[in-house]
């Protein structure tokens, strides 16, 4: 199975959730919640990694906020947050954190994802967290 397919196999399989947002202003929006995580076991273990935060759609923009990664015991693990507008306009990759005997929550920061001149903006904002020693999980949430 290619990786590709993997990650979106895995990604129904672990997350089962659909973020959905529809906005009737070009103004800010209410934020809403996203949570991506990779869990051991095909999803009946434990969570190996996850990044949690807020998400607020602007005019052509993205802000994620509140942004918290937690690392199981023993863990090294990343995430990207990849903005779309037909192609990718704006990425924020984290660096590769580890959690060392204990569980680590690491928090903090907004990140913007910025498409100011391109026609609609950001549509589309992927989210993957990687376990360093697992295949990354992804999931989009989507402008409607």
């Amino acid at each position: 199975m290619r990786r590709s397919t993997m990650i979106r196999a895995v990604t129904g399989a672990l997350l089962g959730i659909g973020l959905m947002l529809t906005t009737t202003t070009p103004a800010a929006a209410s934020p809403s919640r996203f949570s991506v995580a990779y869990v051991h076991a095909g999803g009946a273990g434990a969570t190996a990694v996850e990044v949690t935060g807020k998400f607020t759609w602007y005019n052509a923009s993205v802000g994620l906020e509140d942004i918290t990664f937690h690392l199981a015991p023993n863990h090294c693990g990343k995430f990207t947050f990849t903005g779309y507008a037909r192609t990718v306009v704006d990425e924020f990759r984290s660096v590769s954190l580890c959690s060392g005997g204990t569980a680590r929550n690491v928090s903090g920061g907004t990140v913007v994802l910025d498409a100011q001149g391109v026609r609609g903006g950001i549509t589309r904002v992927q989210v993957v967290v990687t376990d360093s020693t697992h295949d990354g999980v992804a999931d989009d949430i989507y402008r409607r």
